[in-house]
C-alpha cells in the first residue's frame, strides 16, 4: 500500500501536464485505441494545457495590475479576478485528488448503462474537471471528502440523465445521429426550455436566428459590433472624465 501511495504521490508531484496527458494515454490504450495515437493524443493533450497554464498564468500576472487600479479609482473592494473557464480547469486539473474521478465518472456511467438508467456514454474526459471543481468547493465549505465524493456523483448522475433529455434536440441541431451532450451547462436548459417556449408566443422573439438568417443580416451585425466596442470605450472614458475631471 504505502509502494502504490508513493508512485500516486510521484505521478501526481510532476503536476496537472504530465499526469493529466498520462490518464488520457490509459484511458485511450484501454478503449482499444492504437498505441501511436494513444501517445500522440497523450501529448497533445500535455502540450495544450501546458501552453493554456502559460496563457492563463500570462492573463492574470496582466489582468491583476488593472484590476486593482480600477478598484482603487472607484473605491471598490475587488479582491477576485474571474480568468473565466479556462483559468478554472487549469487549476482544478491540479488538484491532487483529480486522478480520481475518472474512474468515478466511469463506474457510475457503467451501472447506469448495466441498469438501463440512461443511454448515455460519457467519453468527454476532459470535461471531468466539473466534477473535480464541484467536489473541491463542496470540500471547502463542508470540511469533508465523502460528502464531495457524493455531490460529485450526484452531478454525473445528472449529466447523464441530461443526456438522454436533450439527445433528440442536439440530433435535430446537428444532424448528427445518436450524439448528446452531457456537460453540467445543459443542466441550465431544464430551466431556459419554459421561458424558450414562453418566447415562442411573443412575435417578436419568435424569428429565426440561426446563422443562415445572421447572414442575410450579417452587413448590419458588422456595423453593431463595430460601433459597439468604441461606444463602451467612450462611456468609460466620460465616466472617469466625470468622476476625475483634470484640474
Amino acid at each position: 500500500m504505502d509502494v502504490l501511495k508513493t508512485i500516486v504521490n510521484y505521478v501526481l508531484d510532476l503536476g496537472g501536464p504530465v499526469f493529466v496527458p498520462l490518464i488520457m494515454f490509459i484511458i485511450a490504450t484501454i478503449a482499444g485505441l492504437k498505441l501511436k495515437k494513444s501517445v500522440l493524443a497523450a501529448l497533445t493533450l500535455g502540450v495544450a494545457f501546458s501552453g493554456m497554464t502559460l496563457v492563463v498564468n500570462y492573463m492574470m500576472d496582466s489582468i491583476s495590475p488593472a484590476a486593482k487600479a480600477m478598484s482603487k479609482i472607484f473605491h471598490l473592494s475587488l479582491n477576485a479576478i474571474d480568468a473565466g473557464w479556462t483559468g478554472v480547469a487549469a487549476i482544478t486539473w491540479s488538484y491532487k485528488s483529480a486522478f480520481l474521478f475518472f474512474p468515478l465518472l466511469l463506474a457510475i456511467n457503467f451501472i447506469m448503462l448495466t441498469f438501463k438508467w440512461t443511454k448515455t456514454l460519457n467519453v468527454d474526459m476532459w470535461n471531468v474537471w466539473n466534477k473535480i471543481f464541484t467536489y473541491v468547493v463542496v470540500l471547502y465549505f463542508t470540511h469533508n471528502v465523502f460528502y464531495g465524493f457524493i455531490v460529485a456523483g450526484i452531478q454525473i448522475v445528472l449529466e447523464l440523465k441530461a443526456g438522454d433529455m436533450w439527445q433528440r434536440h442536439i440530433e435535430d441541431l446537428t444532424g448528427m445521429p445518436g450524439v448528446t451532450v452531457p456537460h453540467f451547462v445543459t443542466l441550465f436548459a431544464v430551466i431556459l426550455q419554459p421561458l424558450n417556449k414562453l418566447l415562442d408566443f411573443i412575435p417578436a422573439m419568435n424569428r429565426p436566428f440561426d446563422s443562415a438568417a445572421l447572414q442575410k443580416k450579417r452587413s448590419a451585425s458588422l456595423v453593431i459590433i463595430l460601433l459597439w466596442g468604441p461606444s463602451l470605450g467612450y462611456c468609460w472614458a466620460s465616466a472617469l472624465a466625470i468622476r476625475f475631471p483634470n484640474p
